[in-house]
């Protein structure tokens, strides 16, 4: 009788057993899910850009727009370009500017984040494909594609590369919080303005401008900003396009502003 009793008490606990289970488990559950929730990162539609305005890397390209590249050089900035788009970082975030002859009237022509294509994400829950062409779409093509009208530019009657790099300076780094800042600066490098031109001046030694009003008044802010180069050759400005036209120019200019040239990539 003992032992009937004994049973039936445990048929009717085993229920209870698997029912506690099954609440445990749907808790887990719930509380995970929140977690997920809670911690998604929400971003833009259009611009893919977290909306928290946080960037672990913010990169600025200034594409020197006073005039045209050769179709050689095009295929070589493109290639340089996407090496650069295929090593970017989740949620990196690309400001492309165009340096014309007046960088006060230009705004950026385009920013775009990186989504993201999926690599460190399982294919059982996440729709890879997808998410490839999300990154396609809306991150690489659009920033491969800003390198198409360089080959289409009518000369500028100046090239005034300290302005605008004051002005991105102004407008894009000294507003990132981010702690990874870089520019990739696509131009001959050749300043050329009625207060300064290096057509005029060959001296290229910065030292010469470093005292001058025209240096304190054109001085970015380029703090921490690291710089690479892909520096556009020219046959006609050989004389200008020397071995101390970076060294003993541009690499003093940016130092005195702040920044680094980290590399200088030649375009022939």
């Amino acid at each position: 009788m003992r032992t009937r009793s004994r049973r039936k008490k445990a048929d009717n606990t085993l229920p209870l057993i698997i029912i506690g289970l099954v609440l445990a488990l749907l808790a887990l559950f719930i509380f995970q899910y929140t977690k997920v929730v809670q911690g998604a990162i929400k971003t833009d539609a259009t611009t893919n850009c977290r909306s928290d305005g946080v960037f672990p890397r913010d990169t600025v390209v200034l594409l020197d727009a006073t005039e045209a590249v050769s179709e050689p050089q095009l295929i070589d900035l493109s290639n340089q370009l996407e090496q650069v788009v295929q090593s970017s970082i989740i949620h990196e975030r690309f400001t492309i500017y165009f340096l014309r002859d007046d960088p006060e009237r230009f705004q950026p022509a385009l920013v775009v984040c990186n989504p993201g294509a999926g690599q460190n994400l399982s294919g059982n829950t996440n729709n890879l494909k997808k998410l490839m062409a999300t990154w396609q779409e809306s991150f690489k093509a659009p920033i491969k594609d800003s390198l198409l009208g360089l080959a289409e530019l009518t000369p500028s009657n100046s090239s005034p590369i300290m302005e605008m790099l004051k002005f991105v300076g102004l407008r894009s780094f000294a507003r990132s919080t981010s702690s990874d800042k870089r520019l990739i600066l696509v131009s001959d490098m050749v300043e050329h303005n009625e207060s300064y031109s290096q057509y005029r001046n060959r001296n290229l030694d910065f030292e010469g401008l470093a005292e001058t009003r025209y240096f304190r008044e054109m001085r970015p802010r380029l703090s921490d900003v690291m710089i690479d180069v892909l520096y556009i050759k020219r046959h006609a400005l050989n004389e200008i396009q020397s071995s101390d036209h970076i060294k003993k120019f541009w690499q003093p200019f940016v130092r005195r502003s702040g920044g680094q040239i980290r590399d200088v990539t030649y375009i022939n």
